[in-house]
Parts: C-alpha cells; structure tokens; sequence
C-alpha cells in the first residue's frame, strides 16, 4: 500500500509539473523557403534562454505556462524576427517563420599592391 502511494503521489507531482509548462517548436526558413540551420531561438524574458534549430529548421523547446513571452529569432546573416507568445499550460505553440537576408552595402573597396624592394 506504501508503495502505491508513493507511485501515486510521483504521478501525481510529474501531472503538475508539466501542466504549468508549454512547448514552443516550429520552422525557420530564408525567403526562399529553404530551412536555415543553426538559427538562435531566444526569449528574451528569460535572460535569453533558448535553442538553435536543426539542420532542416526546426526547434523545440519548453517554457513557462502562462507567461507573455518575447521570442526572438535570428540569425548573423538574417534580419531577426520578433514574436509575443503566451502559451497555456501543456500546450504546444506553433511558430514558421522566414528570415530575410541581411544584406550589407560595404561601399567601394579598394585593393592596394606594394611590392617589398630590397
């Protein structure tokens, strides 16, 4: 009977522990709709804990129930993506998006030949 209890009262305990998260995954994608790897996943409301996405996009990762949270996606390549969310407990959370490429004018550069004379 102890030992029951005992089962019980983990099952129990683990049923609550999970209720009060949720699970926010999806895709990251170029405008192209090509899966960007290695992309950063952070929320920002806590202290930028996150993940990185796979090689075909994709991320997983779980977070506090109940919360307005500031998901931002990005990469160093690629205009960030901003996201409010606010996932229920047990739920899970959707997010596809697609990053732009950041493209940088570097103006005009100029390569300069000096020989060594001896």
């Amino acid at each position: 009977m102890r030992n029951f209890l005992i089962l019980l009262f983990t099952l129990f305990t683990s049923c609550t522990l999970f209720a009060q998260t949720g699970i926010i995954y999806g895709t990251v994608k170029d405008d192209l709709g090509k899966p960007l790897t290695d992309a950063n996943i952070k929320i920002l409301e806590l202290n930028g804990r996150g993940t990185s996405s796979y090689s075909d996009g994709e991320f997983s990762f779980t977070v506090p129930a109940d919360r307005n949270l500031t998901v931002i996606i990005g990469l160093i390549t690629h205009v960030p993506d901003t996201i409010s969310v606010n996932v229920a407990p047990g739920e899970r959370y959707e997010i596809t998006t697609s990053l732009k490429l950041n493209v940088v004018d570097i103006g005009q550069v100029d390569i300069i030949e000096e020989k060594n004379r001896e």
